[in-house]
């Protein structure tokens, strides 16, 4: 298509019959282990029509990695679920945050949470957000760094949760997951023992964990 003129130069396509479908296979496997999912739709350039594709299938709520990407996806039929999983939002935007009414956002400083729980006091509403736990042995892509350290995480969430208009709903580290080139199959990194480890901790202080978020390769 692109060679016979019907295409420009820098279009891609989506079948978004067959994303539709795989999201209906990926979904089911996710309930039978007891998994919840959020779609990464910059996987797909956060197209609408992907999106719409995929809330179809039954998945309807998406991480929103960068305040762009939140911009895009809500023009879609796609909640935003998940904000702030690889870059904080950044000064200045978290009234738009806010407005997007996410399930979660992560903070990887107690700065970063201060500001957003003065807009959400602004904005009258309570909001769940997951701390970046960070240990030794961890792995992160340059710029991904960050974070609460294991070691003192109960201390963390308290500080945290002692903020207005903010409730600690868990727990989120980045790669948890990664693809192993040699023997062709994901493996779990020490980021998973890190996350799971800080949310027991923190479910025996008595803070009501709902989310241990470990996510890793999707593409």
């Amino acid at each position: 298509l692109h060679q016979g003129g019907e295409l420009r130069a820098n279009t891609y396509l989506l079948d978004t019959t067959t994303m539709t479908a795989n999201t209906r296979v990926i979904r089911a496997e996710a309930d039978r282990l007891g998994l919840s999912l959020y779609a990464m739709a910059k996987q797909f350039g956060r197209n609408r029509d992907g999106c719409d594709a995929v809330v179809e299938g039954g998945l309807g709520a998406c991480v929103a990695v960068d305040i762009q990407c939140r911009e895009a996806v809500r023009r879609s039929h796609m909640r935003v679920g998940h904000v702030g999983h690889l870059v904080q939002p950044h000064r200045g935007a978290e009234e738009a945050v806010m407005a997007a009414r996410p399930e979660v956002v992560s903070v990887f400083h107690q700065d970063v949470a201060q500001r957003l729980g003065a807009a959400a006091v602004r904005a009258g509403v309570e909001q769940a957000v997951l701390l970046r736990v960070v240990a030794p042995g961890d792995r992160f892509y340059f710029g991904h760094g960050g974070g609460f350290p294991l070691d003192d995480i109960e201390g963390a969430a308290a500080r945290i949760e002692g903020i207005d208009g903010l409730r600690v709903a868990g727990v989120v580290s980045f790669p948890a997951l990664l693809a192993d080139a040699e023997n062709r199959r994901l493996v779990t990194t020490p980021n998973l023992a890190t996350v799971v480890d800080a949310g027991e901790r923190l479910r025996r202080a008595g803070f009501e964990i709902e989310q241990v978020n470990a996510p890793g390769t999707t593409s």
